[in-house]
């Protein structure tokens, strides 16, 4: 697994969309106290397990509360490209895989224990490797200065083998890009224009990309009901063609419901007018028995 890029919009500090591109190998961070290194680290956390790390509200910006998301794209060992994005005020999480022909991505998985679940498949470490190994403590690491005890990753993992591998891999590629020197003072400000042009033009990327993401989402959500709905229609289309095996009862009087009810009664009462007529019949033959018994002899 080789991390690609990260973007964040509405998170903490970074109330504008941000992006931060992934080298191969060793990425570290670097700016000073409360400049967002370990937000973004964080934030690449909660993207890879969206289900460990489910509470999602400590990255929403107190500038934009309705409007708070990332987005980590990385490509898997086969060489495939997936994006994973999370909104961290539904708190939705959504994978999606990059289609070469279409040239977008479309929704692989959906839900926060299913989206964890597959970029672990695709080679993501599991949260407490990669917590013990990214996200290292002062308590853990002496030689780490300010002490305390809160989470302080050193270092952006930028790639994982999946099992094995070159270690030196994650120190390759590690160069700084160091600012062209000797420039004149028009030369200096058009590249400065240039660099915000190109910082527009990403931020606005960046916000249709999510954009588009979520509608993928809604798209994919969709299509599963669809398909729900299609199982149901499938079921009922069974039952009406095991009901059909039955259309002679359908055709039965409906006044038989009333009749058989009224052949019930009678029946009952039937039963106990033959039970009267046993009783009467018994009584009738000690009677006539008794009769019989008084009677003398004629001869």
């Amino acid at each position: 697994m080789q991390l690609v890029e990260l973007v964040v919009q509405g998170v903490r500090r970074f109330s504008a969309s941000q992006k931060i591109g992934f080298r191969p190998g060793l990425n570290v961070l670097l700016g000073p106290n409360e400049s967002g290194k370990s937000t973004l680290a964080e934030c690449v956390r909660s993207l890879l397990y969206p289900q460990s790390v489910s509470d999602g509200s400590g990255f929403v910006s107190p500038e934009s509360p309705q409007v708070s998301r990332a987005a980590l794209t990385f490509t898997s060992a086969d060489g495939a490209t997936w994006r994973i994005l999370r909104d961290y005020v539904t708190g939705n999480a959504t994978l999606a895989k990059l289609n070469p022909e279409a040239k977008k991505f479309e929704t692989a998985e959906s839900g926060a224990a299913a989206v964890e679940a597959k970029v672990r498949e695709l080679g993501a470490p599991s949260f407490d490797l990669f917590e013990a190994v990214y996200f290292l403590k002062a308590d853990r690491a002496p030689w780490l200065s300010g002490g305390g005890s809160a989470a302080a990753p050193v270092a952006s993992p930028g790639a994982w083998g999946g099992g094995g591998g070159d270690q030196n891999r994650f120190f390759e590629g590690s160069a700084v890009d160091v600012p062209d020197e000797n420039l004149t003072p028009d030369q200096m400000q058009e590249k400065i224009e240039t660099l915000k042009r190109e910082l527009e033009s990403s931020e606005k990327l960046a916000k249709l990309q999510f954009e588009l993401d979520g509608v993928e989402a809604k798209k994919f959500e969709a299509e599963n009901k669809l398909s729900a709905l299609k199982e149901l229609d499938g079921k009922v289309s069974q039952a009406k063609g095991e009901l059909r095996a039955y259309e002679d009862v359908a055709d039965i009087d409906p006044a038989l419901e009333q009749r058989l009810t009224r052949y019930e009664q009678a029946s009952k009462t039937h039963n106990q007018e033959m039970v009267k007529l046993d009783e009467r019949k018994t009584q009738l033959e000690g009677e006539s028995q008794a009769a019989k018994s008084s009677l003398e002899p004629v001869y």
